[in-house]
């Protein structure tokens, strides 16, 4: 069976069962989850949706410990690329990923730095060994940032050509600003630098199709280019205000985009990035 071309580049699973997934929260912001998150419901609302594959992105309350994540994937691995987390600041690090990747088949690491104060330590040489593994294991870099953390980034992809490194998000200030030149235009430099298009429905102000942060996405595309931004959920929170199946066909509504732009942001770019089958 050929798999339709959507692939939802950001979605949150977990289990309630926390004998054997225990929470591990890393982020004083994010709550522990209330409700259940199962990747058998996700697979079945992917089905009906047409999605062929989704990037499962380790939530933070479980902090280092990706053994749901990885668990989805030994069931799922047709259909999930797993992107992991690990404690960026511990000696191990660069072992850490080498553990989850090689061993419990992530392809992906993620890092938040949102809320965290400065994000300068990314760029000290302690972090070398991990960034050097990244680029070994061929995984792509994901980061949560704040917006003023921005520079950094830039830096690190300036210093690192040989790894790339996609920013998930950079908080909700960007979508009430009228214009980020200033801030996409130097992360537009580098070519190994992507960005996600998140439907964070809670940072818009307007009901569906969250008119009011199309602007920031526009200028992205303007900067950026519609091969180096994909398009994101935020599965299972974008549920809580519209279905799955409509939420996955959100840039569908976006009217600056042209056809290849919008089949480049909907899965071409993520199907390039992590290689995966057309």
């Amino acid at each position: 069976m050929t798999r339709p071309s959507i692939i939802d580049s950001h979605v949150h699973l977990w289990s309630l069962d926390t004998a054997r997934y225990p929470w591990q929260p890393t982020l004083a912001h994010v709550g522990i989850p209330t409700r259940p998150a199962s990747v058998e419901d996700f697979i079945a609302r992917a089905d009906a949706a047409g999605v062929g594959h989704a990037l499962a992105i380790q939530l933070s309350v479980y902090g280092w410990n990706n053994d749901y994540l990885c668990d989805c994937l030994e069931r799922y691995g047709d259909r999930l690329i797993g992107v992991c987390m690990v404690d960026a600041r511990s000696p191990e690090a660069a072992e850490a990923l080498a553990h989850w990747c090689e061993g419990r088949r992530c392809r992906g690491l993620r890092i938040n730095t949102i809320r965290q104060g400065p994000a300068h330590w990314l760029l000290d040489p302690a972090r070398d060994a991990l960034w050097d593994a990244a680029a070994s294991l061929g995984v792509p870099v994901t980061l949560q940032i704040d917006g003023d953390h921005a520079p950094v980034i830039a830096t690190l992809a300036a210093r690192r050509p040989e790894l790339a490194i996609v920013i998930e998000y950079l908080g909700p200030e960007v979508f009430a600003r009228a214009d980020n030149a200033a801030l996409l235009g130097p992360l537009s430099e580098h070519a190994n630098l992507y960005l996600k298009a998140l439907l964070i429905s809670g940072d818009s102000r307007r009901p569906w199709p969250f008119e009011d942060l199309w602007p920031f996405y526009r200028q992205a595309t303007e900067l950026l280019g519609a091969d180096r931004l994909m398009f994101g959920s935020e599965y299972p929170t974008v549920c809580d205000a519209v279905a799955y199946d409509q939420a996955v066909r959100w840039i569908d509504h976006w009217p600056f985009l042209d056809a290849a732009q919008r089949a480049a942001i909907a899965g071409g770019t993520a199907r390039r990035l992590w290689k995966l089958p057309a």
